[in-house]
């Protein structure tokens, strides 16, 4: 997990790094590259290492509330990716807004009943 964490933040620093070359495109492509890969296998690490830290009561309500968050963040990134695009932010904004907020409380209903 930590070695993870290393290799992100050398990634990190490597794409600030890179940006004033002339090959910036290139190499940020490529700290991007390692650093997507870096941080998925870092994620796996450390939902294994608190899966096997927990009891199984535990281990349920954790994988619920990360469901919960995950949810969450689906849909407010599909969200403000809409209201930044166009010339109608308005209209997409109430729309949007409209169909995402039902289905967003029924994501939050369903993962407290399954917690439950």
């Amino acid at each position: 997990i930590i070695s993870m964490q290393i290799i992100i933040g050398s990634c990190l620093a490597g794409i600030a790094l890179t940006l004033p070359s002339s090959n910036f495109l290139q190499y940020s492509l490529a700290f991007m590259w390692l650093l997507a890969f870096s941080s998925a296998t870092h994620d796996i690490a450390v939902d294994g290492f608190y899966m096997m830290a927990l009891p199984s009561k535990s281990q349920a309500w954790f994988i619920g509330i990360r469901n919960t968050f995950y949810r969450f963040a689906i849909l407010t990134g599909l969200h403000n990716g809409f209201i930044t695009q166009g010339k109608y932010n308005q209209l997409v904004y109430s729309a949007i807004s409209v169909l995402v907020r039902p289905k967003f409380l029924y994501i939050i209903v369903e993962t407290i009943i399954t917690i439950a």
